[in-house]
């Protein structure tokens, strides 16, 4: 039943490889027509994926020159949408983007292994989330600038919990 089901999705991905070509809709469900196209832009830099008038709009995949790689949605030539960002140093985040911008809800995790899940501004984790450290402590509460700052709750490794309002990362 397993090689079934391996078969299936084999197949499956097969199709969607070669379904690219003209998108019926352009990015944000416009009428018009984006074409998917590889691009090597020079220096290592390689852009695949959709292209409305001279952008990238629409889905693709950029992989930079260090090899880090963006794996999502585009407008206007700059990440916006949901899409995935892993760095070269290991660090990966997933979650939404505007103009470039880790900017809404996402994860991030980095090479250090602390792991951030929730509201993200001018990429930096800000608003409610929750920060679980490499150490295993955790942090949930709201964040500015990626410290905690404001009403929070936090658990360290010993399983000491501390209620309160953190300032600039300090409780107070």
């Amino acid at each position: 039943m397993k090689i079934y089901v391996l078969a299936f999705y084999l197949v499956i991905a097969c199709f969607s490889i070669q379904a690219q070509g003209p998108m019926s809709t352009g990015p944000a469900g416009t009428s018009e027509e984006a074409e998917w196209q590889k691009i090597n832009l020079g220096g290592g830099v390689v852009y695949e994926g959709y292209l409305l008038h001279g952008n990238f709009n629409g889905d693709g995949t950029m992989i930079y020159q260090d090899s880090s790689m963006y794996s999502g949605e585009w407008k206007d030539g700059s990440r916006n949408g949901t899409g995935t960002m892993n760095w070269k140093s290991g660090s990966v985040y997933q979650g939404k983007w505007k103009e470039d911008l880790m900017q809404g809800r996402g994860t991030m995790r980095w090479k250090n292994g602390n792991l951030f899940v929730g509201h993200f501004e001018n990429n930096k984790p800000s608003g409610k989330g929750t920060m679980i450290y490499a150490d295993g402590s955790k942090h949930a509460g709201l964040f500015t600038n990626g410290v905690p700052n404001g009403k929070g709750k936090s658990k360290t490794v010993d399983g000491v919990v501390e209620k309160g309002v953190w300032v600039s990362g300090v409780k107070q």
